[in-house]
């Protein structure tokens, strides 16, 4: 079990989104703690210190900060007992760029789309285990997934890591089940076979049509 002293030490998270810089507020996979809504310290004092420094935060950044004071990031059951959910923007403070992934003109629709994918479908406060860890390695290597086969393997998988397949996925054959339950490695998703590529783009749209929010998505590129 965490202490609470540990969110007052330094996290790393990536950024998804930077949805609200007039409010100073971003969406971050965290290391630690799975996908969480944060917001910077906003005192009168600092506000506009606080703005300036949210706006050159932009989207697959990896920034590192501390959480003074760590709320739950959904509150359920509001005072009319509509049992709708509010969610509730962590203050954090020591905000700094740790690492700014460069991604070359072919790969940015990509990015985007894992970001956005992630957004969408990893809850808040949901925390699995290696997962900011392996969306890390593929910042990291961009460069190295070169083809559309290897990306769609890559957002087939993180659909899978949240419960999300294809219908009819027992008829997909069983050595893309297992291919797809591996952890993102960069040695094997480099090696993937250009003929799994029409079977995987079958597989990541029949998935993404089910997808609650898909109607929410701006890159549809597969």
């Amino acid at each position: 079990m965490l202490k609470l002293d540990s969110y007052r030490e330094q996290q790393l998270g990536l950024v998804l989104k930077n949805f609200f810089p007039e409010q100073n507020k971003l969406a971050v996979l965290t290391r630690n703690f799975g996908r969480l809504d944060l917001s910077l310290t906003n005192h009168l004092s600092n506000r506009l210190a606080s703005k300036l420094a949210i706006t050159k935060i932009s989207y697959g950044m990896i920034i590192g900060f501390v959480i003074p004071n760590f709320t739950n990031s959904k509150i359920s059951g509001l005072a009319n007992n509509s049992g709708a959910q509010v969610t509730v923007y962590n203050s954090i403070s020591e905000l700094e760029i740790v690492y700014l992934p460069t991604v070359l003109p072919n790969q940015l629709l990509f990015w985007h789309q894992l970001l956005e994918l992630i957004f969408y479908t990893v809850p808040v406060s949901l925390y699995i285990p290696g997962f900011f860890e392996q969306v890390c390695l593929v910042s990291a290597n961009l460069n190295l997934f070169s083809h559309s086969g290897q990306k769609l393997l890559i957002l087939c998988k993180v659909l899978s890591l949240l419960g999300i397949y294809p219908v009819d996925y027992q008829n997909f054959p069983s050595e893309l089940h297992a291919l797809i339950r591996q952890p993102i490695d960069i040695s094997t998703y480099q090696k993937i076979d250009l003929g799994w590529e029409p079977v995987l783009q079958r597989w990541w749209q029949t998935s993404i049509s089910a997808h609650p929010k898909v109607y929410l998505f701006k890159t549809m590129a597969y």
